[in-house]
């Protein structure tokens, strides 16, 4: 350590040497030339490193970072030793002015190696046309990219506009089809009761009339008669219920589905006390509806359950849980089940998946509960296997969703 402090001195020791001043025969003219002109040549020097440093640091995505970095260094070197020129003059210490020409040699030859197997990658460098070229071919590019899809989005509007207009042609010849569909069935349904009414009281006329004439075929045959034209104004009667949902519809209101339920129950109690049925239900919701409609959804439901049930008494729960902005009604009865195939299919209409002796009905009511579900914005489904009872669920929109 002391032998590293006493060459490090060394290296400062102006005994041996005089001052520049003294050495030849210096004009104060000549003298301050040569100062002024190294203090300027070291300025400069120590600025461009910085300037380089600075640059190359900010700029790392650059290549060739690292010879910029080297290059500071050789500039930094090279105004050292105009700076140990220009002390010369008045503090001689040519052992470090000889170190610092040593380092900046040592550097000066280590840019130049470093310069060599960096130079034909620079070379390789695009020049400024080729790059203003490329970018120039490039923006061209991106133009016609950008063209094409304007075209492609102008073609896409364009038949988006078709198909909405074809849509729309279709959606209102839909719904004028289906108002002249369901103008024909009410009047169909209407103007066809009068004549099947004067077919039955005839029948059922001739039955009390000349009944004890007729012989035990000519009896069948006249229940036969009677039978199918009752069974034909049931069918009637049911569609002009399905045709009704919308054609004498009402104006929504709030209706509290406890009071609907009660309303059902009173006019289910034939069938309830017959089948011996008990129901249950839960505190049900206030919902906006029509009250008509949503009866005839409940009986519907209620008087499948009773209806359809097996060698057990009808046991039927009805319960509402909220579910975001909808209630979810629930009916559940121990009947004799759906088999999953006809779970969609038992929601058309006259579609019957027993046998009409052992439990009657016209296959409607289904389908009107799938109407005024839709009509007042929900949806029904139903869960159910053969022997293990159904669930019916109903979808209603909350009283808050109707603002």
């Amino acid at each position: 350590m002391s032998t590293l402090a006493a060459w490090l001195g060394s290296l400062f020791d102006t005994t041996d040497f005089n001052p520049r001043w003294f050495c030849g025969q210096w004009t104060p003219l000549h003298g301050w030339v040569h100062i002024v002109s190294d203090f300027l040549i070291w300025g400069a020097y120590a600025a461009i490193p910085c300037l380089l440093a600075y640059f190359a640091l900010r700029r790392r995505d650059l290549p060739f970072v690292r010879l910029f970095l080297l290059f500071s260094l050789f500039i930094t070197s090279c105004g050292t030793t105009h700076l140990v020129e220009a002390t010369l003059f008045w503090h001689p210490m040519y052992r470090f002015s000889a170190l610092m020409k040593v380092v900046t040699a040592l550097v000066s030859w280590a840019t130049v190696v470093a310069m060599i197997p960096i130079l034909p990658r620079a070379l390789a460098l695009p020049g400024l046309e080729r790059v203003n070229s490329d970018l120039e071919r490039e923006i061209a590019e991106r133009k016609r990219a950008e063209e094409a899809l304007r075209r492609v989005q102008r073609e896409l509007e364009r038949r988006v506009e078709e198909r909405t207009a074809a849509l729309r042609r279709s959606n209102e010849e839909l719904e004028r089809s289906n108002m002249e569909l369901q103008q024909f069935a009410y009047v169909a349904s209407h103007d066809l009761q009068e004549p099947l009414r004067m077919v039955a009281s005839y029948l059922q006329l001739l039955e009390r009339r000349h009944g004890a004439s007729l012989d035990e075929e000519g009896r069948q045959y006249v229940d036969f008669a009677v039978d199918g034209a009752r069974r034909m104004q049931e069918l009637i009667r049911a569609l002009l219920a399905y045709s009704r949902i919308d054609q004498r519809s009402r104006p929504f209101t709030a209706t509290d589905l406890n009071q609907v339920l009660q309303t059902a129950l009173t006019d289910l109690q034939p069938s309830i006390q017959d089948a011996g049925a008990s129901v249950t239900a839960e505190k049900l919701p206030v919902v906006m509806g029509d009250s008509s409609q949503l009866l005839q959804l409940f009986e519907n439901l209620l008087g499948n359950a009773i209806k359809f049930h097996g060698e057990q008494p009808p046991r039927v729960r009805i319960t509402a849980e909220l579910e975001g902005e909808s209630w979810r009604l629930c009916f559940e009865d121990n009947g004799i089940g759906i088999e999953r195939e006809y779970h969609e299919r038992v929601f058309d209409i006259f579609t019957r998946l027993q046998r009409r002796d052992r439990y009657p009905g016209t296959g409607i009511g289904l389908a009107i509960c799938r109407r005024v579900a839709e009509r007042h914005g929900g949806r029904i489904w139903v869960e159910s296997a053969p022997g293990e009872g159904s669930r019916f669920w109903v979808v209603l929109p909350t009283l808050e969703t109707f603002g």
